[in-house]
């Protein structure tokens, strides 16, 4: 006997979690509405305890969008699995740092949290340039990421500590 799925108001009832060939045609520009709700589904069977890695380059395309909803998944996707594959999160990188100089303090924002939020020391001379843009940043809330941001990156285990990282002056 398979057992039957279980739902949650807003995760439709599904037997297997999904693949990137589900994902992948809808996770296209025209269909934002629907590039959503998958995106909320794969996050839902990551709150399940449901290994959803292997749509992590799926996900990396759809940071990509406008959609600050979207973006805001798809960095807590990104945050979830680097622990478990740094290579894949090192992929990135340059996606989150454009979006750290981006024109909205609060994509801004969310890229430099999700940045240092990575926690593998490896990223570390990746974080450290936006970091110090941030601290100097017109709007209150990128300047608190990013003070914020140098707490989480001092408590990363590193094999050489970087004194210089944090003479910002």
């Amino acid at each position: 006997m398979h057992p039957q799925p279980t739902t949650t108001p807003f995760l439709t009832p599904l037997t297997h979690p999904p693949t990137p060939t589900h994902a992948h045609p809808h996770l296209r520009p025209p269909y934002q509405k629907r590039k959503r709700d998958i995106i909320k589904k794969v996050i839902a069977y990551m709150t399940l305890g449901i290994d959803v890695s292997r749509l992590f380059t799926e996900m990396m395309l759809a940071i990509e969008t406008r959609d600050l909803v979207i973006k805001k998944m798809v960095y807590l996707y990104l945050c979830n699995y680097a622990v478990t594959n740094p290579q894949l999160a090192q992929m990135c990188t340059n996606s989150l740092q454009k979006d750290c100089e981006h024109d909205d303090p609060m994509v801004r924002g969310l890229a430099l949290r999700s940045l240092t939020g990575l926690r593998l020391p490896e990223m570390v001379e990746y974080i450290s340039e936006p970091l110090r843009k941030s601290l100097v940043d017109s709007h209150p809330y990128v300047r608190k990421t990013g003070v914020m941001g140098i707490l989480k990156v001092s408590f990363v285990p590193s094999p050489k500590r970087v004194v210089t990282f944090f003479c910002f002056f």
